[in-house]
């Protein structure tokens, strides 16, 4: 999805802190997945204050490297105003069945940690709260050990961190009453990708708070608003290629302790139903394509409308028409072409023939343009081989906005 490195790209962008109550020197381990619209379906763990009483939900295990206490939270939490999956999270110790919820679900104690034991294998289980809709889920697991499960992911070094008397301080223009406090500075960092990055709420489990700037250039401290781009928590653009400084400060000058705040990158375009339509190559006028995406069937149908390489005087038989049908991944299709001849006009007969002739690759640069890589095996009409790229774009801009709410919003993070 994307790299990092001192001049590579931050890989998500929510914002946790630990502070205070958290065991000392927590470890804070990330735990990320997608929702694609294939999730099953349970009732609610827990009651919200969305209609819905049923909805997505994915599950995975984790173990623990240490006994202890650890915290559990949603690392979109505040989140869902820009568009993130706000999702509901069960720890439970034993089986998990959907269908009885309640049992062997594993409770945090009055502070609102969970005591885990290293050697065994809990299980997280994370439902969309608001209705079935995609997205990448997040969670932070801190206390005394490591969290072992296939959904870690890595987050970059940068973003966490300890505060002490030994970082520099500045009288930040948007901290608290303009008190001096103490900041950390990271750069130059890159990201792969330009669009738009996600911050989530900021806050600290001791009562403090922290924040991040990003700027262009190393921050001055007589002109903090130079190469200021913008201050978090919300969502900022980024450009690929360009350096980003991150200046990470702590409200209040005594205040010392461990900190985590996640980047979310934006979501990757994933074909979905704002895709449907009419999309066409503006230098072969006459020609298209219709496209109809079915969500739940995870399947696209595409009708191919145009005309043999070597047409018959006044086109009496130079049309082709040629069909699609199959499942989508995240932005490409992967297809055969299908070509049906041999019917007449509004009769049941002659029955047409219906062959596979060749295969495409239908891919999305994002909602209004993309290309059509076909291998085409010829066909009984005499037309050759042929094989090529067809770039394609929208015969109208009425479903771009909805294509984009569809997917918008952060993604996943890592893998670094």
């Amino acid at each position: 999805m994307f790299t990092l490195s001192r001049v590579a790209a931050p890989a998500l962008a929510l914002a946790v802190c630990l502070f205070g109550s958290a065991p000392a020197s927590a470890e804070s381990t990330v735990l990320s997945g997608m929702f694609d619209g294939s999730e099953p379906i349970m009732a609610a763990l827990w009651s919200n204050y969305c209609s819905s009483s049923s909805s997505g939900y994915r599950q995975t295990d984790f173990t623990v490297s240490t006994n202890g206490n650890y915290s559990l939270q949603d690392a979109f939490d505040g989140l869902a105003y820009v568009g993130a999956l706000n999702a509901r999270t069960q720890v439970y110790e034993g089986s998990f069945d959907p269908a009885v919820p309640s049992q062997h679900a594993k409770y945090t104690s009055g502070d609102g940690y969970y005591s885990f034991k290293q050697g065994i294998t809990y299980t997280l289980v994370v439902q969309d709260k608001c209705g079935n809709r995609e997205g990448a889920w997040a969670v932070v697991l801190s206390g005394q050990g490591s969290v072992h499960s296939s959904n870690v992911v890595a987050v970059p070094n940068f973003t966490k961190g300890k505060f002490s008397s030994a970082d520099p301080i500045m009288s930040f223009t948007w901290s608290m009453e303009g008190i001096p406090t103490r900041y950390k500075q990271s750069g130059p960092i890159r990201v792969s990708r330009t669009g738009t990055y996600y911050f989530g709420a900021i806050h600290l489990e001791g009562g403090g708070g922290m924040e991040v700037q990003i700027y262009t250039a190393p921050v001055n401290p007589s002109d903090q608003n130079a190469n200021l781009v913008a201050q978090v928590p919300g969502g900022v653009p980024l450009q690929a290629g360009q350096d980003y400084y991150f200046v990470t400060h702590a409200y209040q000058e005594e205040e010392d302790g461990e900190y985590l705040y996640v980047l979310a990158p934006p979501t990757p375009l994933r074909i979905n139903p704002g895709l449907s339509g009419t999309w066409y190559y503006p230098d072969t006028p006459g020609q298209g394509f219709f496209l109809t995406v079915y969500e739940k069937l995870n399947q696209v149908f595409l009708a191919w409308f145009t005309f043999t390489d070597n047409p018959a005087p006044d086109d009496e038989f130079g049309h082709r028409w040629m069909t699609a049908f199959g499942p989508f991944e995240g932005h490409s299709a992967d297809l055969l072409i299908e070509s049906t001849v041999g019917g007449a006009f509004n009769a049941a007969q002659p029955v047409p023939k219906q062959d596979v002739v060749g295969n495409m690759l239908l891919e999305f640069a994002d909602c209004s343009s993309g290309q059509i890589t076909y291998s085409w095996d010829g066909d009984e009409s005499g037309s050759p081989p042929m094989s090529g790229v067809i770039p394609i774009r929208r015969h109208t801009d009425d479903s771009v906005a909805l294509c984009e709410s569809l997917y918008a919003g952060p993604g996943m993070p890592g893998p670094l």
